[in-house]
């Protein structure tokens, strides 16, 4: 007899949970090791990555997102009174110009064209080719629907912790396109245990940006920071219910 196929609901579970490991565990580790130096290192985070069809986070987490947080130039910030849903789509569309935009300048710098082949985008996008193409060979269509639903489940966990992690926090406009220097309000911290052990100290915010080298074990929570009032998991959750988020987070915001 065949191999019984699992119901739809059973499979959608399956893939709604192996997503929620390749986003929630994957990308996490993939973020602590994309603020490293050693190849050894990066390169671990780029096969992470490539995973969850998501390599251009390598880039324009480090390089865009850092540089730009809170701030309109940031995708990946989300916005005072933005809902979740309208923010994961201008996130991951943002996200990908960042990634050509910050390439862009740096090929500039040595005098090489954007579309020269050392521009790491060329890189991401054949990579986001060929890991469906090895899906395919490894369990034909349905192989190729199931990495791509994990993909998706990842890429929005993922996007709903960014927007968790900054919702509503701006940082002052100085000068004409020059904005302040980032400090500990520029960030949500959330100083419940079990969203730190699982997600190793990402919810100690503030600290990472204020020194995005320093390692996860040595990270503390910033008594500066504005605190949310409950763990990453559940403020994901009231976040699917945009009304819910607004009057539970928006009076803890600083006055516009």
């Amino acid at each position: 007899a065949g191999t019984r196929s699992p119901p739809p609901v059973e499979m959608a579970g399956r893939v709604v949970s192996l997503g929620s490991v390749t986003g929630g565990v994957g990308i996490t580790y993939a973020h602590e090791l994309v603020h490293r130096t050693g190849r050894f290192e990066l390169a671990l985070a780029d096969i992470l990555l490539a995973l969850v069809s998501f390599p251009q986070f390598a880039v324009e987490h480090v390089h865009g997102h850092h540089r730009h947080v809170a701030t309109p130039l940031d995708p990946t910030t989300a916005r005072r009174g933005e809902g979740l849903y309208a923010f994961l789509v201008r996130s991951v569309v943002g996200g990908a110009g960042t990634v050509w935009q910050v390439e862009a300048d740096r090929l500039a710098k040595r005098g090489a064209s954007p579309w020269s082949i050392g521009n790491r985008a060329f890189r991401y996008a054949a990579t986001m080719i060929v890991m469906p193409i090895a899906a395919w060979c490894l369990g034909g269509w349905p192989g190729v629907a199931v990495f791509a639903g994990q993909c998706l489940v990842a890429i929005v966990l993922v996007q709903g912790i960014n927007y968790v992690e900054h919702y509503g926090l701006e940082r002052r406009e100085v000068a004409p396109g020059r904005y302040e220097r980032v400090d500990a309000r520029h960030s949500w911290d959330s100083s419940h245990r079990v969203t730190n052990w699982l997600l190793i100290n990402l919810a100690r915010h503030a600290d990472h940006h204020l020194a995005a080298a320093k390692r996860y074990q040595v990270l503390e929570t910033n008594a500066e920071a504005p605190q949310l009032p409950a763990g990453y998991a559940t403020m994901l959750l009231v976040a699917m219910v945009p009304p819910l988020w607004r009057r539970i987070v928006d009076p803890r915001l600083p006055p516009a």
